[in-house]
């Protein structure tokens, strides 16, 4: 058979193949006409395949005339990759349309290839299954028994409402999950032989048998119920399926009942207590004049050091010879406790047996009683001694010259002479504070720290500062130094804090005019050293200027240069004098203020302000300086004083000294502004000059005392103007000119009380 042949025959084949499936075949160009369609299709539409080729789908199918929106055969054709998409046509019936793109020699789209199947019974049957479903799930979802169903691994395909109630899982928790993974190792091994007893026999678990786990969350289930095998349409094993009912109360409740029988009467044989059940015996007058014994525990014996066997049937006259005449009368305080049903409780001694017991009696019925009780012998001893204690402290304590008291509950317990001395409030005002109203006595700067450490050993918690220094107000409102030393003591069964505090007043001021003195002298010094450094340097550096243009002078007389160059070096001179003039008298200011506080005074700012700007004009004519101020007031005043002047001279200056370009360019803006409840003035003077990094904005107000040799020349006109704008109680800072560029300028704002 030759190629050719054998193309044919295998075209006839598929032709053949494609005319007889039921599935609707069409092929369609890249233009999106039919090309060639199965008899399946052309017989949908009582045509012939031939009376089909060049038309539209959608015009013969979905009577339209225009695609259907999402076509997939047209997003097939578009894309180039396979798409699908379930179609209703104007019959009512559901197909599945597929596109495959068809590609040519060249991997270029030539057309697409459209199958589509009828789906409508089959969606019916689907929606008819999953509406079954839906009714069975409804009753398992809502039966009172838990039930679930496994594959042969253990792993849950479904668990109701109920049994992830029982089991205290939610449904995520479990479907999907294997059994193993939601019980412990034992549990699981039980669940195991369970399950597997069932698939080997076949024969379900009975809903009477009775199984204890314990879940994977600590949760202990017993429950019972039955078990059984699921199976396919084949009949082979697919699961299993069971129901569960929850007895965990009720198992819980049988075992509670039976620890409890256990619980009493260990505790019987156990208890520290002593314990006795008696008959009451009475005389004619239903007197008790005697009780018999009936019952005793082990702890009767211990405490009592009479045998049991000598108790059990006999009389307490008969085994403890002497009570009858005992000044407790235990005969007749407990025998009415048996004829009346009124309990009793005492704390009292006996003479028979030389100790102190309390005994506390009930009447489980009519004429008899029962009583625990213990032996507090050693407790009383203990109170004794106590009470001989507590009256040598106070012997002790209302003899101290120190402050000595106990609080409790934020409540003064006790407090010796000495408190209300050193408070200066009366011994009723004290006894009659409230929960911690003790409080108003500490200085506010202090109450948090001192209430903080009472805080702390009231819960018990570390890192207790037990001895510390702080402040009271006395109720003549004067301040006292007081210095604590406390303890927690246990005070009448629970903690309390004891503390002893000294009046150390007299201490903590002389300490203070002492630390004062020192200071005083020791910045003395230290502004000598400073004062004679800096006008040591700055000085020296004046005349070496004043030195060099002085030199410069004579060389140019004997040369006979210009004239011109001449007056130069004499004008550079004059200015180093002027120089060495301002830092004298800055130096002189800034002294005066760090010895002396100058008082302040209403103050014409804006005239100040004009004055400055006149001075620095006529002592700076050499120089191009535009001066542009933003003032929307006539007057304002300021609380100053006359070194006002020195301020906006100084900031001035500072802006026409590191300007490098002229003319020289100054913006001063006026305001008012609050701030933190006051009113200020607010001065803002804006350069052109070379700008201040941020790293220096602070401390270029700062003065330092190890001055740098290397330096030129240091001035101390901004520390000035810090120094004096403080002293107004004002404030003063430095912004860039050019938010974010600190070289396009400095911006210095100052600001003083408004008067």
């Amino acid at each position: 058979m030759t190629e050719r042949e054998s193309s044919k025959r295998l075209e006839y084949i598929y032709k053949n193949v494609l005319e007889t499936i039921s599935e609707h075949i069409v092929y369609y160009d890249k233009d999106f006409k039919i090309n060639w369609a199965n008899k399946t299709a052309a017989d949908s539409l009582n045509l012939t395949s031939e009376q089909l080729i060049g038309k539209n789908c959608y015009n013969l199918w979905q009577e339209r005339n225009e695609p259907c929106e999402e076509c997939p055969v047209l997003k097939a054709l578009k894309f180039g990759e396979l798409n699908s998409k379930e179609m209703i046509i104007p019959e009512g019936r559901l197909w599945l349309i597929e596109g495959y793109p068809v590609f040519d020699d060249n991997n270029k789209i030539s057309g697409v290839v459209e199958i589509a199947r009828d789906m409508t019974e089959r969606k019916v049957a689907e929606q008819k299954l999953k509406e079954s479903e839906v009714k069975y799930r409804n009753i398992l979802e809502n039966m009172m028994e838990g039930y679930f169903e496994t594959d042969l691994m253990g792993i849950f395909v479904y668990a109701n409402i109920e049994y992830c109630k029982i089991m205290g899982y939610s449904k995520e928790e479990i479907v999907g999950k294997n059994y193993r993974l939601l019980y412990d190792t034992k549990s699981s091994e039980i669940l195991f032989n369970m399950f597997n007893q069932v698939y080997k026999t076949g024969i379900p678990r009975p809903p009477t048998g009775v199984a204890r786990v314990i879940t994977k969350k600590n949760k202990q289930i017993y429950f019972e119920g039955t078990i059984d095998l699921l199976y396919d349409s084949k009949g082979d094993k697919v699961g299993f399926y069971g129901l569960v009912r929850d007895i965990t109360k009720r198992k819980i409740a049988e075992q509670k009942l039976k620890k409890s029988e256990e619980k009493y009467r260990s505790l019987f044989e156990n208890m520290t207590s002593g314990f006795a059940y008696h008959e009451v015996i009475v005389n004619d007058n239903n007197k008790p004049v005697d009780y018999r014994y009936i019952e005793v525990n082990p702890a009767f014996e211990r405490l009592t050091g009479v045998k049991k066997e000598d108790l059990i049937g006999k009389t307490v006259i008969e085994a403890i010879p002497g009570t009858e005449n005992d000044p407790a009368d235990w005969i007749g305080k407990f025998g009415n406790v048996g004829l009346t049903g009124i309990p009793l409780t005492v704390e009292d001694y006996s003479e028979a047996m030389d100790r102190w017991y309390k005994v506390s009696g009930y009447s489980p019925k009519k004429g008899y009683f029962a009583v625990s009780f213990t032996d507090i012998t050693e407790r009383k001893k203990a109170e004794d001694a106590l009470k001989e204690s507590e009256e040598m402290f106070r012997s002790i304590a209302e003899q101290s010259f120190m402050s000595i008291y106990i609080i409790q509950d934020g409540i003064f317990k006790y407090f010796n002479e000495r408190v209300p001395k050193v408070n200066g409030y009366s011994h009723e005002e004290i006894k009659n504070w409230k929960p911690y109203e003790f409080a108003k006595l500490i200085h506010p700067d202090d109450r948090d720290f001192v209430m903080e450490q009472a805080r702390k050993k009231e819960v018990g918690e570390k890192g207790v500062i037990r001895q510390y220094k702080y402040r009271i107000i006395r109720k003549d409102r004067e301040i006292r130094w007081l210095e604590n030393f406390s303890r927690t003591i246990n005070y009448k069964g629970r903690p309390a804090d004891f503390i002893m505090s000294i009046d150390i007043t007299e201490q903590i001021n002389a300490e203070k005019q002492l630390k004062k003195s020192e200071k005083k002298y020791r910045e003395a010094f230290n502004r000598s050293n400073f004062y004679k450094d800096l006008i040591a340097h700055d000085i020296n550096n004046i005349l070496q200027n004043i030195l060099s243009s002085v030199e410069l002078c004579f060389l140019y007389v004997e040369e006979e240069k210009d004239l011109n160059e001449l007056k130069q070096m004499l004008k550079i001179s004059k200015q180093q004098v002027s120089r060495a003039a301002n830092l004298i008298s800055n130096t002189r200011k800034l002294s005066r203020l760090e010895e002396v506080k100058i008082p302040t005074q209403p103050i014409e700012a804006i005239e100040v302000l004009n004055q400055s700007i006149d001075l620095l004009l006529k002592g700076l004519q050499e120089k191009k300086i535009n001066i542009d101020i933003e003032n929307l007031y006539k007057s304002i005043t300021v609380q100053a004083n006359e070194l006002l002047i020195d301020v906006f001279e100084n900031i001035l200056i500072n802006a026409v000294k590191y300007t490098q370009n002229f003319p020289v360019k100054i913006k001063i803006k006026v305001s008012k502004l609050r701030k933190d409840g006051l009113k200020f003035v607010k001065f803002e003077f804006e350069d052109s000059g070379i700008g201040i990094p941020d790293t220096n904005k602070e401390s270029i107000f700062q003065r330092v005392n190890n001055i740098d040799r290397t330096v030129s020349g240091m001035g101390i006109g901004l520390s000035l103007v810090k120094k004096i704008v403080t002293t107004y109680k004002g404030q003063i800072w430095i912004e860039d000119k050019v938010k974010g560029d600190y070289s396009k300028g400095s911006n210095f704002v100052v600001l003083i009380p408004e008067v």
